[in-house]
């Protein structure tokens, strides 16, 4: 696909995705959230087996694996490769999303919110790892699926259903709000999509020196 046309569906997808987010910010994300004030006190065991510490360090021992295998055996079948890339891209950008983005956002999760009834909701370079915009979980998410869509056309309806499921999963334990989802979302998938796009070119450019190889010897 054009480069050009590439960036201007990804402009596209930003714009709607701002505008999603602002109307949930205004219109959707409190109401929602007050259905779901006191589910987090009996999802709390839940959020910690799948805290994002726990699924990031399951993802670094997988590519801890995947990359002595490499060592070991000299190569790697296609799906490992692949899960390598994905994983690797999905820690990438849970790190700058609690390195970066929650610090520069700094809003306050639901629970966190009500309890406190600090006016105003982001408060700009002032979070921390307890944030909430934009849900690490759900970039964590997306950009793993989000390569297995580029790369695997026929799994995009089960991966986005996924997505779904988990974004449903977050706002009904109130650990997320429904903008906090669509940030996570747009920006996990940009990340994988890219990193599938960058790994399909790879692979065209080693076949293509591959049989120029074949071809001079």
């Amino acid at each position: 696909m054009d480069f050009w046309r590439i960036l201007w569906l990804w402009c596209g997808a930003l714009l709607v995705a701002i505008v999603a987010i602002v109307a949930c910010v205004r219109w959707i994300d409190y109401p929602v959230a007050i259905m779901f004030l006191n589910a987090s006190k009996h999802a709390g065991p839940i959020g910690e087996i799948f805290g994002g510490r726990v699924l990031v360090a399951g993802e670094l021992l997988l590519i801890s694996v995947l990359a002595i295998f490499r060592l070991r055996n000299g190569n790697l079948p296609e799906l490992a490769k692949i899960c390598l890339v994905a994983c690797t891209t999905s820690v990438m950008a849970y790190t700058l999303n609690y390195v970066v983005l929650k610090f520069v956002f700094g809003r306050q999760n639901p629970a966190a919110y009500y309890q406190s009834h600090i006016a105003g909701t982001f408060h700009l370079f002032r979070g921390d790892d307890g944030s909430s915009f934009p849900s690490g979980h759900m970039m964590l998410a997306a950009a793993f699926l989000g390569v297995f869509i580029r790369l695997y056309p026929r799994a995009r309806i089960a991966s986005l259903f996924l997505l779904v499921v988990a974004a449903v999963a977050m706002v009904a334990g109130d650990w997320h709000y429904v903008s906090d989802l669509i940030a996570g979302a747009f920006l996990g998938l940009t990340a994988g999509l890219m990193a599938g796009e960058l790994w399909l070119r790879h692979i065209a450019r080693w076949r293509s020196q591959d049989g120029l190889a074949k071809l001079t010897s």
